[in-house]
């Protein structure tokens, strides 16, 4: 029999936390069949494998199915794409392996499929905690419209461990995703383009009533600990950038949300300019004036060639 719900659990150096992402998916209330796919990053440093190993022969639930997929090091990103391919349920959602679900959650997910059997992508809401499952606030402020891509393409409110989809969407997904081959894309926020994708392209419904705990420590890369990390900042003003294009280049015929999409741009090239002075240490107007000047130069000198050419 086919798998109701596919969750897909991503594990790189996982080994601190992955056995109460799992323990979550096997205390929840939900009778329905569940295939959970540990995606395995063979860079891993830590004991993560042999805790998968020993978890694989601990599970006895008779509605759980657990795979195992071995791959080399690559991004998030990358490896979900693989999870996407392997997935045999109707349903799929992601858990990242430092996040927990409540033991209500698929129960709920199942009683809102049922009686909204026309949504194609379901998203709940995140409770942001400490390391130790401490509730510190909602992850991401959902608006009043949670359906409006361009309110969406300004600045993400859906957290891929929120998701649901359903096959039909997930085929869309997976489809367009699969055209962002070129190593650019390997880092990108791939929860924020897929929720781009759920909106405009599937058949979406808001769960209020359903949240999971995002767990916040010092190796999360996108919420990670107390402490400033200008370079983190960096990086994922960087994989914003990335997005923003891989949803250019998705949403192409387009032309409002192309017009969205580079304003959303702009505002993540100004956010890099002033974070680079504060690093540099530089007066705002002096790079601002550099960077003017080189995108002068560069137009200019393209317009030269322009006018050589006719």
């Amino acid at each position: 029999m086919e798998p109701f719900i596919s969750v897909i659990i991503r594990a790189y150096n996982a080994e601190k936390y992955i056995r109460d992402a799992i323990s979550s998916i096997l205390n929840q209330r939900c009778e329905c069949l569940i295939e959970v796919i540990i995606l395995y990053d063979e860079g891993s440093t830590d004991g993560t494998w042999e805790i998968i190993e020993e978890l694989q022969g601990t599970i006895d639930a008779e509605n759980i199915m657990l795979r195992v997929i071995r791959h080399t090091h690559i991004s998030p990103f990358r490896s979900l794409q693989i999870g996407l391919k392997e997935v045999r349920g109707e349903y799929v959602t992601i858990l990242d392996y430092d996040n927990i679900y409540p033991p209500e959650y698929l129960e709920i997910i199942c009683r809102i499929i049922k009686e909204h059997p026309e949504a194609t992508f379901l998203f709940t809401r995140a409770l942001l905690v400490t390391s130790e499952g401490k509730v510190i606030k909602e992850l991401l402020s959902i608006p009043p419209n949670p359906y409006d891509i361009n309110r969406l393409i300004k600045g993400n409110y859906i957290d891929g461990n929120t998701m649901v989809f359903k096959k039909p969407c997930k085929k869309i997904i997976e489809e367009l995703s699969d055209k962002l081959q070129h190593r650019y894309f390997d880092w990108i926020f791939e929860d924020w383009l897929i929720a781009a994708i759920g909106l405009k392209f599937c058949k979406p419904l808001f769960v209020k009533d359903a949240y999971i705990y995002y767990r916040s420590h010092e190796l999360n890369i996108t919420h990670g600990g107390t402490k400033k990390d200008h370079f983190k900042t960096l990086f994922n003003i960087e994989r914003e950038v990335k997005t923003l294009t891989a949803m250019s280049y998705i949403f192409n015929d387009n032309a409002e949300l192309r017009s969205d999409i580079a304003r959303s741009l702009i505002t993540r090239y100004l956010r890099l300019i002033l974070l680079s002075t504060h690093i540099l240490q530089l007066p705002r107007i002096k790079l601002l004036s550099l960077t003017t000047s080189v995108i002068l130069s560069k137009g200019l000198s393209k317009w030269r060639s322009f006018l050589k050419s006719k």
